[in-house]
């Protein structure tokens, strides 16, 4: 028995397959080759028919006829007539990903079209995929320039195997955490590797193969990548019915006794909205009344466009189950790998173990510079969000003026727009964006099932000039999706 990929499916594992010399199908080939190896199309799996890959890839079914014809003559596929083309069990058993999808199909391999987008990126593609600032522009100088004494106190206190992270670091998170109304103890923060890694240690502590998770859809493709790692049921909600009724929620909590609910409170991602302070209530509410770890993923708190504090979710809870996530990767620099976890000393306290059984805690001189980066992080968010404002503004003139079909909500915070294409597929056409040199993220990657692929998710991180390039090809690309079939031939 062979296990079917979907055609999306099989989209997530390709990544950006038509840049390379050569001809079209040679490169298809290819990056079905390499996909295999990772394990995402393993033996036993079957693979769409010809037509219907060629349908979502845009390109004649000859391309997919000989990719298909390649591997075969290599030995990785076979093809019966009336049963398709599969891998071939007898191939290379590849390298996996742990509880990568209890089935056996890759769960998380469309929300790690997110991560793939970190290799192998051609120089000439306009990146509007990875939701981040580009570089470190607009951080202070003094920054690079500490004084030897600002180093070596950061640096003081022992051997420096710190899981928990640098003491400092600490008291001043938890001190900005009782600034904004909700009182904090260094012993309730766990320094980690960016958020990515706090949910990554929160999903593996609390969650094992087989449990629910609810998440809001569509959501963070990086959380969904965990959760799916870690074997779980993930339960979507709409983020529509979520966020006008706080029944939708609790529904899905009532029905499917979850392990962990996450959220992205502060800034949604990739919808740009922030949570009311009514609904915050009601999830901590919740959280509370159905003994349910919350994890309030607040990486973008800094960059909500009005400049206002809301209070946490945290703070309206009684019995400490909601967990905030916190980041200075989105306000500073994405290469400032610098987040943290706040939540019962007990819990931190458990997490932090099992942080030092992978790494013994994070280098200590990225710490000390996030301190300085706390200490002016007042001026220096001010700054970034008037940066993505106007970046926010320069993408949405452009898009107005050359695709007025395309439709959007206009973002509360954050660095992308949440796009709805008129019709059509993003992940198809995602593949005709990539040929015309510009990338995005499809909507799916956001997504549990096969939803939300007629959005797709649009960075305007990049400077105002490549923002400009960018939605030109994108333009270029759109007018050849909805031109009608591509008539490039195989080969």
């Amino acid at each position: 028995m062979t296990r079917p990929l979907s055609p999306p499916r099989l989209l997530a594992s390709l990544g950006d397959w038509t840049h390379g010399d050569g001809p079209l199908y040679a490169g298809l080939a290819d990056a079905l080759r390499r996909a295999a190896a990772r394990g995402d199309v393993p033996p036993g799996t079957r693979l769409p028919a010809e037509r219907a890959l060629a349908g979502v890839l845009r390109v004649s079914r000859g391309t997919v006829v000989a990719a298909y014809d390649l591997l075969r003559a290599e030995g990785l596929l076979d093809s019966r007539q009336g049963s398709g083309t599969w891998v071939r069990r007898e191939a290379a058993r590849p390298v996996t990903f742990l509880n990568d999808g209890l089935d056996g199909s890759g769960a998380a391999v469309p929300a790690r079209r997110l991560s793939a987008r970190l290799f192998d990126r051609p120089a000439d593609v306009v990146d509007l995929a990875v939701s981040s600032l580009p570089g470190i522009e607009g951080l202070p100088e003094e920054l690079f320039a500490m004084p030897p004494t600002a180093v070596l106190e950061g640096l003081a206190g022992g051997h420096g195997y710190q899981p928990l992270g640098l003491r400092v670091l600490r008291e001043r998170i938890a001190v900005r955490y009782g600034g904004e109304g909700l009182p904090t103890c260094p012993d309730q923060i766990a320094v980690t590797a960016g958020a990515q890694q706090a949910i990554s240690l929160v999903g593996q502590l609390l969650v094992r193969p087989g449990d629910a998770v609810v998440v809001e859809e569509p959501t963070y493709p990086g959380a969904l990548d965990v959760f799916a790692r870690l074997g779980a049921r993930i339960v979507p909600v709409p983020a529509e019915q979520s966020w006008a009724r706080a029944g939708a929620l609790r529904a899905a909590v009532e029905a499917n006794a979850p392990r962990l609910v996450y959220l992205t409170p502060a800034v949604a991602n990739p919808t740009g909205r922030v949570m009311p302070e009514s609904r915050r209530r009601d999830v901590a509410r919740l959280a509370d009344e159905r003994q349910v770890y919350v994890v309030a993923d607040d990486s973008l708190a800094d960059v909500v466009f009005d400049g206002r504090s809301r209070p946490s979710i945290a703070a309206s809870s009684r019995t400490g189950r909601v967990l905030t996530l916190g980041s200075l990767s989105k306000v500073a620099w994405g290469g400032l790998r610098v987040g943290w976890v706040r939540g019962p000393t007990a819990f931190v306290d458990s997490l932090g173990r099992l942080k030092a059984a992978t790494d013994f805690g994070q280098s200590a001189l990225p710490q000390v510079v996030a301190g300085r980066v706390l200490d002016d992080l007042p001026a220096l968010a001010a700054s970034r969000r008037e940066l993505l404002r106007a970046r926010r503004d320069a993408a949405q003139e452009e898009l107005a003026r050359l695709l007025p079909e395309w439709s959007w909500t206009e973002p509360e915070g954050g660095l992308s727009l949440w796009v709805r294409l008129p019709f059509g597929s993003a992940d198809a056409f995602v593949q005709v964006a990539l040929r015309h040199g510009v990338d995005v993220t499809p909507g799916s990657a956001h997504a549990v099932g096969s939803g939300c692929d007629d959005h797709l998710r649009l960075s305007y991180g990049p400077a105002p000039a490549l923002l400009r390039e960018g939605i030109t090809r994108l333009a270029a690309a759109w007018r050849e999706y909805a031109g009608g079939p591509v008539r490039r031939l195989a080969g």
